[in-house]
């Protein structure tokens, strides 16, 4: 692996960032660092973690959601799959419009979709599931949340 000397001072970091952030972003488990700087090649310091959580793109709540959500069902299109479209986009402002209600309303969501996701999976229900864009209207998630999958099964298999 070679280190670019214009392309540290590009970015503004040291050589030993730079490094830091190709065996980060590569995901590098070959490199012995420890070996490296008992040698004295290298010096990491806290700087680098800091830098790599600004350089490299990380996963926001929203983003997680999203990907989360299925994108069809059958021959269904509930979502479409690219960031760049109408639905990330109309999802995006209804999720940044709740979240300023309230901030705790990310990981009720991500509870509410997982939980809803294997309901429908272990009730045979997928085809019911609603696009992403009604989901998010009429916060579908509020229903699932709380509920506990064993408590709910239990229900149905008593029925």
């Amino acid at each position: 692996m070679e280190i670019s000397k214009e392309l540290a001072l590009e970015l503004g970091v040291s050589m030993t960032d730079l490094f830091y952030l190709y065996k980060v972003l590569y995901k590098l488990p070959d490199v012995d660092i420890e070996g490296l700087e008992s040698k004295g090649y290298l010096q990491f310091n806290a700087v680098s973690d800091s830098i790599a959580r600004k350089l490299i793109p990380q996963k926001t709540p929203f983003d997680t959601i999203y990907d989360s959500y299925p994108h069809k069902i059958g021959t269904r299109v509930l979502k479409a799959v690219k960031h760049d479209t109408g639905d990330y986009s109309y999802c995006t402002s209804k999720f940044n419009y709740y979240v300023r209600k309230n901030p705790d309303v990310a990981s009720k969501m991500l509870k509410g979709l997982k939980m809803e996701l294997q309901m429908r999976e272990k009730g045979n229900s997928q085809q019911f599931q609603q696009d992403i864009k009604t989901w998010f209207n009429q916060r579908t998630w509020e229903k699932y949340c709380d509920l506990e999958i064993e408590e709910e099964i239990e229900k149905y298999d008593a029925i």
